[in-house]
């Protein structure tokens, strides 16, 4: 979560409440320039409460949503990363990146399939390239498969695999040596006979 000191310093943007359209995409603008800077920054969870504010002002647009998918993944909340993504998709099925951020999104939730799905969806409305962004992605997404199944299957190999017991070594002692290693006492006979009894 964003500091309270950071959230200070975007104080103006945050408490705005903007009246009319042209007032709405100045903030909405603003907005976007300062997550920029904090994206860059690696600065993540500003990035996520500012693009908040400009979902709060300008709810229907997708690239908004889009682009807190990317910061919200950033930070591993792959949950809520693939929900802005598909809010994104659904408010326009033409915006290529929101089936990238999608595709990103269900990887981090180890949804691979999905995630190749996401990706193939892109690549069929992507009429602009030649699509070999989205063959790599689909890649990476693939290799993750595999090394996913191949930890997996490590971790039932080691779950499986029996356990080490701990070794008890018994050493017995010569006829009449007692515990302090010596000969029988007469306290080590009446032991014996009172077990024998």
């Amino acid at each position: 979560m964003a500091t309270f000191g950071m959230q200070q310093m975007y104080r103006d943007v945050l408490d705005a409440t903007p009246e009319g359209e042209e007032e709405v995409a100045r903030l909405v603008e603003e907005i976007k320039g300062r997550a920029k800077v904090c994206i860059k920054q690696k600065n993540y969870p500003m990035a996520e409460v500012l693009y908040g504010k400009a979902i709060e002002v300008l709810p229907g647009d997708a690239i908004l949503r889009s682009n807190r998918s990317m910061v919200r993944a950033s930070m591993g909340k792959f949950e809520p990363a693939l929900e802005d993504a598909e809010e994104a998709v659904r408010l326009d099925a033409g915006y290529l990146k929101a089936y990238h951020r999608k595709g990103t999104a269900l990887l981090g939730l180890e949804r691979f399939d999905d995630a190749v799905d996401a990706y193939d969806a892109g690549l069929a409305r992507d009429t602009a390239t030649t699509g070999a962004e989205w063959r790599k992605a689909i890649a990476k997404v693939e290799k993750a498969k595999q090394e996913f199944k191949k930890k997996k299957a490590a971790e039932a190999a080691r779950a499986a695999a029996p356990k080490p017991q701990p070794q008890v070594i018994r050493r017995e002692l010569p006829a009449g040596e007692g515990a302090s290693g010596g000969g029988a006492t007469a306290a080590d006979g009446a032991l014996r006979a009172g077990r024998a009894a």
